[in-house]
């Protein structure tokens, strides 16, 4: 049974130049990572460490000056990403990756934003904006999107449960 967030909704839409726009956001009791472009960084850290933990170690994530790669085991580059760029704005922190390629990409574009607002309420989220999936119709909407959906419920989940330790 997944945890109970408190706040969780998930988003998500497609454009009509066939980008998607998904968000998933929840309420936390405080803030989970301080307000800096290091508590930034942890956002992002955090997220693509959580990727092998919530896929029983099929991909793997390497991070590096040259930004992100998910890949399957023994197998194909599945997501490409370029260096995290941190912003830290009002009681806002980000970490954002500009999508630039792999298996589940049918063009470069858009980004993945990992993100924390301090409120009150608090609330952390992840949202992908202008990404263009090569998965597309149900296929995205049967498969890859509730694979992502899970994976950031996941990620918020443990975000929370290690801020409250």
């Amino acid at each position: 049974m997944p945890p109970r967030l408190e706040g969780w909704s998930t988003s998500g839409r497609r454009g009509g130049d066939g980008a998607i726009v998904s968000e998933q956001r929840v309420r936390a009791d405080a803030p989970v990572v301080e307000h800096s472009e290091r508590g930034g960084r942890m956002l992002g850290a955090r997220y693509w460490r959580q990727i092998p933990r919530s896929t029983a170690g099929l991909v793997r994530s390497r991070e590096g000056d040259e930004g992100v790669e998910l890949r399957l085991v023994g197998g194909p580059l599945l997501l490409r990403l370029g260096p995290p760029r941190v912003t830290v704005a009002g009681d806002r922190v980000e970490c954002s990756y500009p999508i630039l390629g792999g298996l589940l990409v049918r063009r470069e574009g858009g980004t993945i934003a990992l993100w924390q607002a301090a409120g009150p309420p608090a609330e952390l989220g992840a949202a992908v904006t202008g990404y263009f999936p090569r998965l597309t119709g149900a296929l995205y909407r049967l498969v890859q999107r509730p694979v992502h959906v899970a994976l950031v419920r996941g990620y918020l989940a443990r975000l929370i449960a290690e801020a409250g330790r």
